[in-house]
This record gives structure tokens, C-alpha cells and sequence, in this order.
């Protein structure tokens, strides 16, 4: 079993945008993610979702997580070496839901859609992805 201090060694080389890895819920297996960055205590994930462009950004504790292998995916980059596993994580945790609002920031927004300091970008209607912990993201149409 690995140990807290020895995950983010097997998954810090696999930030990069051109790459993808496999994360296992206990609900929902084979999801294709790119690690957006990793510490000594968390990995953040930007996980595909099934609405096209747009992702799932969350952060998960390295307590929770079994770092593994996925055989049946390959390395995506041309830059590097073809290998023909890539990275997996396995976590001990339902996958957290997903919601979408639309916000037409030209009328009233209620205070509590975003988090304190936060305001909506532009005018007429955009599009947001609510993400767990009150991150809001703007998305492009």
C-alpha cells in the first residue's frame, strides 16, 4: 500500500494538458480526467463530463485515493515516449454531482449563487458550471 507521501511522486508527471488518466468512483468507473495540479494532500481533477467542453473540477484528499494503472489506455502526448498504460486513481467516494445554471447577469443574480468576492463577467446571458465548494467557473458558449 502506498503511503500518503509517496502518491503525489506517481502522479505529479502526469500534469499536463495533453494527457488524460482514468478515475474510478464508487459509482462511476472508466472517467477520463487531466490532474490540474497535486500536494502533499490533495490531487485536483478536471474530470470530462458528458456535456461536450465542458469539465468537472473538484479536489480530492490523497487519504482517499489508490494510486494504480489503467492497461487499457495509452499515453496521448506526441511529445513523450508512447507507453501503453496510463495512470489511474481509484476513490474511496461517490463522484460528486454535477449542476449547471444558466445566469443572465443583465437582471438579478441572488447573492448566494456566487462565493464571497465573486462576481459575474460581461453582459447579457453566459453560462456558469457550479462546482462543489462554491468555485464557479465561467464557461465559453
Amino acid at each position: 500500500m502506498m503511503t500518503n507521501q509517496e502518491k503525489p511522486k506517481k502522479i505529479i508527471p502526469w500534469i499536463n494538458p495533453e494527457e488524460r488518466i482514468t478515475v474510478n468512483f464508487l459509482d462511476a468507473q472508466d472517467l477520463n480526467a487531466e490532474v490540474m495540479g497535486c500536494s502533499d494532500q490533495s490531487v485536483d481533477l478536471s474530470i470530462e463530463t458528458r456535456v461536450t467542453h465542458m469539465k468537472q473540477r473538484i479536489a480530492v484528499p490523497l487519504s482517499r485515493v489508490i494510486v494504480s494503472e489503467d492497461p487499457s489506455h495509452y499515453k496521448r502526448d506526441p511529445e513523450r515516449p508512447l507507453k501503453q498504460r496510463r495512470l489511474m486513481l481509484v476513490i474511496d467516494s461517490t463522484r460528486p454531482p454535477i449542476i449547471y445554471k444558466y445566469v443572465n447577469t443583465s437582471r438579478d443574480v441572488p447573492d448566494d449563487l456566487f462565493a464571497p468576492g465573486e462576481e459575474p463577467v460581461g453582459g447579457d446571458s453566459h453560462m456558469y458550471h457550479l462546482i462543489p465548494k462554491s468555485r464557479i467557473i465561467r464557461l465559453a458558449r
